[in-house]
Protein backbone atom coordinates (compact mmCIF):
# COMPACT_ATOMS: atom_id res chain seq x y z
CA UNK A 1 0.00 0.00 0.00
CA UNK A 2 1.34 3.43 -0.96
CA UNK A 3 2.34 5.79 1.83
CA UNK A 4 0.82 9.24 2.12
CA UNK A 5 4.23 10.70 1.09
CA UNK A 6 4.25 8.57 -2.03
CA UNK A 7 0.69 9.57 -2.95
CA UNK A 8 1.55 13.26 -2.54
CA UNK A 9 4.57 12.87 -4.81
CA UNK A 10 2.48 11.06 -7.41
CA UNK A 11 -0.05 13.90 -7.44
CA UNK A 12 2.70 16.53 -7.65
CA UNK A 13 4.26 14.76 -10.62
CA UNK A 14 1.03 15.48 -12.52
CA UNK A 15 1.00 19.26 -11.86
CA UNK A 16 1.20 21.28 -15.08
CA UNK A 17 4.08 23.73 -15.51
CA UNK A 18 5.46 26.42 -17.79
CA UNK A 19 9.11 26.99 -18.68
CA UNK A 20 10.01 29.14 -15.65
CA UNK A 21 8.24 26.70 -13.32
CA UNK A 22 10.17 23.84 -14.91
CA UNK A 23 13.52 25.60 -14.30
CA UNK A 24 12.65 26.22 -10.64
CA UNK A 25 11.42 22.68 -10.08
CA UNK A 26 14.47 21.18 -11.78
CA UNK A 27 16.83 23.44 -9.81
CA UNK A 28 15.24 22.33 -6.54
CA UNK A 29 15.53 18.68 -7.52
CA UNK A 30 19.25 19.11 -8.19
CA UNK A 31 19.89 21.03 -4.97
CA UNK A 32 17.76 18.86 -2.67
CA UNK A 33 18.56 15.54 -4.35
CA UNK A 34 22.21 16.44 -4.55
CA UNK A 35 24.58 13.58 -5.29
CA UNK A 36 27.76 14.87 -6.93
CA UNK A 37 29.64 12.28 -8.96
CA UNK A 38 32.47 13.11 -11.37
CA UNK A 39 31.34 16.70 -11.89
CA UNK A 40 27.71 15.80 -12.45
CA UNK A 41 24.55 15.99 -10.38
CA UNK A 42 23.10 12.49 -10.09
CA UNK A 43 19.45 12.24 -9.09
CA UNK A 44 18.22 8.89 -7.79
CA UNK A 45 14.69 7.78 -7.02
CA UNK A 46 12.71 4.59 -6.54
CA UNK A 47 9.59 6.10 -8.14
CA UNK A 48 9.07 5.80 -11.88
CA UNK A 49 6.79 8.87 -11.78
CA UNK A 50 9.56 10.97 -10.25
CA UNK A 51 12.09 9.82 -12.84
CA UNK A 52 9.64 10.69 -15.62
CA UNK A 53 8.94 14.06 -13.98
CA UNK A 54 12.65 14.90 -13.93
CA UNK A 55 12.85 14.12 -17.63
CA UNK A 56 9.81 16.24 -18.49
CA UNK A 57 10.82 19.35 -16.49
CA UNK A 58 14.36 19.08 -17.86
CA UNK A 59 13.06 18.96 -21.42
CA UNK A 60 10.84 22.00 -20.80
CA UNK A 61 13.44 23.98 -18.84
CA UNK A 62 16.55 23.57 -20.98
CA UNK A 63 15.37 21.64 -24.06
CA UNK A 64 17.60 18.68 -23.29
CA UNK A 65 16.85 14.95 -23.49
CA UNK A 66 18.37 12.93 -20.63
CA UNK A 67 18.28 9.16 -20.38
CA UNK A 68 17.24 7.29 -17.25
CA UNK A 69 19.48 4.51 -15.99
CA UNK A 70 17.73 1.66 -14.21
CA UNK A 71 19.97 0.53 -11.36
CA UNK A 72 20.74 -3.17 -11.40
CA UNK A 73 19.30 -5.46 -8.77
CA UNK A 74 16.53 -3.18 -7.54
CA UNK A 75 13.71 -0.98 -8.73
CA UNK A 76 15.53 2.35 -8.78
CA UNK A 77 16.29 5.04 -11.32
CA UNK A 78 19.29 7.31 -11.81
CA UNK A 79 19.58 10.47 -13.91
CA UNK A 80 22.92 12.24 -14.45
CA UNK A 81 22.93 15.97 -15.24
CA UNK A 82 26.14 17.62 -16.45
CA UNK A 83 27.33 20.97 -15.09
CA UNK A 84 26.59 22.84 -18.32
CA UNK A 85 22.98 21.60 -18.34
CA UNK A 86 22.67 22.40 -14.63
CA UNK A 87 23.80 25.97 -15.28
CA UNK A 88 21.05 26.40 -17.88
CA UNK A 89 18.61 25.72 -15.04
CA UNK A 90 20.30 28.23 -12.74
CA UNK A 91 22.41 25.83 -10.68
CA UNK A 92 26.12 26.60 -10.53
CA UNK A 93 29.24 24.71 -9.47
CA UNK A 94 31.80 26.63 -7.41
CA UNK A 95 35.55 25.98 -7.55
CA UNK A 96 35.37 23.95 -4.32
CA UNK A 97 32.77 21.60 -5.75
CA UNK A 98 29.72 23.10 -4.03
CA UNK A 99 26.58 23.87 -5.99
CA UNK A 100 24.43 26.97 -5.58
CA UNK A 101 21.27 28.55 -6.95
CA UNK A 102 20.76 31.65 -9.05
CA UNK A 103 17.88 33.01 -6.97
CA UNK A 104 16.41 34.77 -10.02
CA UNK A 105 15.08 31.31 -10.84
CA UNK A 106 12.52 31.90 -8.08
CA UNK A 107 11.60 35.47 -9.02
CA UNK A 108 7.92 34.68 -9.71
CA UNK A 109 5.24 33.42 -7.34
CA UNK A 110 4.56 30.34 -9.45
CA UNK A 111 8.28 29.51 -9.70
CA UNK A 112 8.64 29.72 -5.91
CA UNK A 113 5.80 27.22 -5.61
CA UNK A 114 7.50 25.06 -8.25
CA UNK A 115 10.80 25.18 -6.34
CA UNK A 116 9.13 23.91 -3.16
CA UNK A 117 7.32 21.27 -5.20
CA UNK A 118 10.57 20.01 -6.72
CA UNK A 119 12.24 19.93 -3.31
CA UNK A 120 9.44 17.79 -1.90
CA UNK A 121 9.23 15.44 -4.90
CA UNK A 122 12.95 14.61 -4.70
CA UNK A 123 13.58 14.66 -0.94
CA UNK A 124 10.42 15.34 1.04
CA UNK A 125 8.48 13.24 3.50
CA UNK A 126 5.08 13.73 5.06
CA UNK A 127 3.43 11.62 7.73
CA UNK A 128 0.06 9.94 7.41
CA UNK A 129 -2.32 12.58 8.83
CA UNK A 130 -4.03 9.86 10.86
CA UNK A 131 -0.79 9.53 12.82
CA UNK A 132 0.65 13.04 12.91
CA UNK A 133 1.35 16.30 11.12
CA UNK A 134 5.02 16.15 10.11
CA UNK A 135 6.38 17.41 6.80
CA UNK A 136 10.11 17.60 6.03
CA UNK A 137 12.45 18.65 3.23
CA UNK A 138 15.96 17.16 3.44
CA UNK A 139 19.16 18.40 1.82
CA UNK A 140 22.92 18.26 2.28
CA UNK A 141 23.02 21.94 1.34
CA UNK A 142 22.65 24.23 4.36
CA UNK A 143 21.99 27.33 2.26
CA UNK A 144 19.14 25.62 0.43
CA UNK A 145 17.53 24.46 3.67
CA UNK A 146 17.36 28.05 4.91
CA UNK A 147 16.29 29.28 1.47
CA UNK A 148 13.34 26.87 1.57
CA UNK A 149 12.49 28.17 5.04
CA UNK A 150 12.46 31.73 3.69
CA UNK A 151 10.23 30.75 0.76
CA UNK A 152 7.76 29.04 3.09
CA UNK A 153 7.64 32.10 5.33
CA UNK A 154 6.92 34.27 2.28
CA UNK A 155 3.79 32.15 1.87
CA UNK A 156 2.90 32.67 5.53
CA UNK A 157 4.07 29.24 6.71
CA UNK A 158 6.24 29.06 9.81
CA UNK A 159 9.06 26.58 9.22
CA UNK A 160 12.15 25.56 11.14
CA UNK A 161 15.50 24.13 10.04
CA UNK A 162 17.77 21.81 12.01
CA UNK A 163 20.82 19.68 11.25
CA UNK A 164 20.20 15.96 11.59
CA UNK A 165 23.20 13.71 11.01
CA UNK A 166 24.52 14.80 7.60
CA UNK A 167 21.29 16.47 6.50
CA UNK A 168 19.69 19.86 6.99
CA UNK A 169 15.99 19.41 7.58
CA UNK A 170 13.36 22.08 6.99
CA UNK A 171 10.22 20.95 8.79
CA UNK A 172 6.59 21.76 9.57
CA UNK A 173 4.92 20.36 12.66
CA UNK A 174 1.29 21.50 12.74
CA UNK A 175 -1.72 20.54 10.67
CA UNK A 176 -2.57 23.97 9.27
CA UNK A 177 1.02 24.52 8.07
CA UNK A 178 1.12 21.12 6.38
CA UNK A 179 -2.23 21.63 4.64
CA UNK A 180 -1.09 25.11 3.49
CA UNK A 181 2.10 23.54 2.13
CA UNK A 182 0.14 20.94 0.16
CA UNK A 183 -1.98 23.72 -1.31
CA UNK A 184 1.04 25.84 -2.29
CA UNK A 185 2.88 23.04 -4.09
CA UNK A 186 -0.23 21.87 -5.93
CA UNK A 187 -1.36 18.70 -4.13
CA UNK A 188 -4.95 19.94 -3.94
CA UNK A 189 -6.72 16.58 -3.84
CA UNK A 190 -4.59 15.22 -1.02
CA UNK A 191 -4.79 18.56 0.76
CA UNK A 192 -8.57 18.04 0.98
CA UNK A 193 -8.07 14.46 2.20
CA UNK A 194 -5.60 15.76 4.78
CA UNK A 195 -8.02 18.42 6.02
CA UNK A 196 -10.90 15.94 6.31
CA UNK A 197 -8.71 13.61 8.37
CA UNK A 198 -7.58 16.55 10.51
CA UNK A 199 -11.18 17.59 11.21
CA UNK A 200 -12.15 14.02 12.09
CA UNK A 201 -9.19 13.70 14.47
CA UNK A 202 -9.93 17.04 16.12
CA UNK A 203 -13.60 16.07 16.59
CA UNK A 204 -12.67 12.72 18.14
CA UNK A 205 -10.21 14.39 20.50
CA UNK A 206 -12.79 17.02 21.46
CA UNK A 207 -15.43 14.33 22.07
CA UNK A 208 -13.00 12.33 24.21
CA UNK A 209 -12.09 15.38 26.32
CA UNK A 210 -15.78 16.24 26.75
CA UNK A 211 -16.57 12.68 27.81
CA UNK A 212 -13.71 12.68 30.32
CA UNK A 213 -14.87 16.02 31.71
CA UNK A 214 -18.44 14.73 32.15
CA UNK A 215 -17.19 11.62 33.94
CA UNK A 216 -15.06 13.73 36.25
CA UNK A 217 -18.01 15.98 37.09
CA UNK A 218 -20.26 12.99 37.83
CA UNK A 219 -17.63 11.57 40.14
CA UNK A 220 -17.65 14.69 42.32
Amino acid sequence: MATFSSMVKTELCEVKFNESDARAELAAMMLFGENLENGQVVLKTDKAETAARIQSVLKKAVNEEISIDILKGRKAYSISISDDIAEKAGVYFSDDGEIALDEDVCAEDSSRRAFLRGAFVISGTISDPKKGYDCELLTYNENMAYFATELLEEFGIKANTVKRNNFYVTYLKDGSSVSDFLNIVGAHKLMMDFMVTQIEKDFKEFSLRLCQKEKAELAI
